[in-house]
């Protein structure tokens, strides 16, 4: 998922901490009183959600101290607030099993226990379309640019309507309009990154420039908000061009792998698109998705 920014309480997952998947729901308590000529009555107890489980890798030279706060969360048995996209639990922290590999690689799994769900319920389903979830996110993004109000952000923000209001109808533009709103999505994430870690590193600053400090912490949340708005949207835009599979790869190179798989390393910009990013080249051990081959024919390279 690297365009999800997901929290636990005060602690951001980062890169290759971002776990792949995050699944969730449950089961409905249910009691079922069995009657003479095999009818059933069902009675409806409640809500039971599971346990919400991933893992995922510290790396760096920050693997032991953040692996080791994880663990002190645990320790504590606080509830916290675990936030990823648009939900919201209060969780409890049940099992954190870090495994360490070396100094500055730990893969870890976690497993929470749902106190609360607090993300806001769906009491309709909303329409199937493209347009419609771009243009939720969108409206969703509009506070949260003014609220950063940043020139470079406004400005790639705006050049990211104007190429979505010049493709029309997403699910029937041409795949040229889609690769100028995928270029815009990808420009737009990579300014709103580098704005987020200017951000980060102003907000560590002395105790004399606390009220300063403060200002950026809660710019950085809304752009680590409005990344992941932008990343979602790239995310309902590539759903058209489906992946036909995921491979795990160590430090992947997108224009190696689009050469042994299109016949050309000129189509790594569809790969980096598929995965949320924008270097043709990662580190570490990371899931890839493989769009179709039949995409890259039809014309999904250029940016």
């Amino acid at each position: 998922m690297a365009d999800t920014v997901v929290t636990l309480g005060d602690f951001a997952f980062e890169r290759f901490e971002v776990p792949p998947s995050i699944p969730f729901g449950g089961a409905q308590k249910l009691v079922a009183h069995k009657m003479v000529g095999g009818a059933r009555v069902i009675d409806a107890m409640g809500r039971d959600d599971a346990n919400l489980k991933w893992s995922g890798l510290f790396e760096g030279k920050d693997a032991i101290a953040r692996a080791s706060y994880l663990d002190a969360l645990r320790i504590a048995g606080k509830p916290l607030e675990l936030v990823w996209s648009e939900y919201r639990y209060t969780v409890v922290i049940e099992e954190f099993h870090p495994d360490f590999k070396r100094f500055y690689r730990i893969p870890y799994s976690i497993n929470c226990m749902v106190v609360e769900d607090q993300s806001a319920p769906v009491t309709s389903s909303p329409p199937s379309s493209v347009d419609y979830y771009v243009e939720q996110d969108l409206l969703a993004a509009t506070p949260v640019v003014q609220a950063v109000n940043m020139e470079a952000v406004t400005a790639c923000d705006t050049a990211l309507r104007d190429a979505i209001t010049a493709a029309g109808d997403l699910s029937k533009a041409s795949i040229n309009m889609i690769g100028s709103v995928l270029k815009a999505v990808s420009d737009g994430m990579a300014i709103v990154k580098a704005a987020r870690s200017a951000s980060v590193a102003s907000s560590t600053v002395s105790a004399a420039a606390l009220l300063s400090a403060m200002g950026s912490v809660a710019q950085s949340a809304s752009l680590a908000r409005l990344e992941s708005l932008y990343g979602r949207i790239g995310s309902n835009i590539n759903s058209r061009f489906a992946a036909s599979r995921i491979v795990t790869i160590a430090n992947p190179d997108f224009a190696v792998i689009a050469s042994q798989e299109y016949g050309t390393p000129n189509a790594w910009p569809t790969l980096a698109l598929a995965n949320g990013v924008t270097d043709p080249r990662i580190s570490g051990i990371v899931d890839v998705v493989i769009p179709r081959e039949t995409n890259i024919k039809t014309g999904v390279l250029p940016l």
